[in-house]
């Protein structure tokens, strides 16, 4: 069972729980922020396919590699974060905090909860098979707030 921390919010206001959670796979290049003493890992390092765009939702195809998610089909792999960065094959993968998406990309329904959809995609909608996973609420209609939860498997 992983060990929960407490941390107070930027704003100082409430308390939040946050668990530490080790992601298979990955490599040693990570972004951790500091909250309030605390540090708290926010982005890694991958090689993604062709098939991957800034934006997309990922999971872990093999150790340190990532794909589009699709949580819908036979098999689905352990779905991390949000592509954030991507030159080439490297890809930057951002599994918790705030996320903006680039120009162009369909626009969010603000405080609207977010669920994993087929290649690599997110909506409001929830799937009816598969794994089901919340992946975070819209702050606003360009932002997400990521808060990846552990899938409910629902066929």
């Amino acid at each position: 069972m992983p060990r929960r921390r407490r941390f107070a919010s930027s704003a100082g206001s409430s308390l939040h729980n946050s668990a530490k959670r080790l992601v298979a796979g990955g490599d040693s290049t990570v972004t951790v922020t500091t909250v309030q003493g605390t540090s708290v890992l926010v982005s890694g390092d991958y090689t993604a396919n062709a098939e991957v765009a800034v934006g997309d939702l990922v999971e872990l195809e093999s150790t340190n590699t990532v794909r589009k998610a699709r949580p819908d089909q036979a098999n689905p792999k352990q779905l991390i974060g949000f592509c954030v960065e991507k030159t080439g094959s490297n890809c930057k993968v951002q599994y918790g905090g705030e996320f903006t998406f680039p120009v162009g990309s369909p626009a969010l329904q603000p405080e609207g909860t977010y669920f994993a959809r087929s290649n690599g995609t997110i909506s409001t909608t929830a799937p009816t098979g598969g794994l089901l996973y919340v992946v975070g609420r819209a702050r606003n209609s360009s932002t997400i707030i990521i808060t990846i939860a552990e899938p409910i498997h629902l066929s």
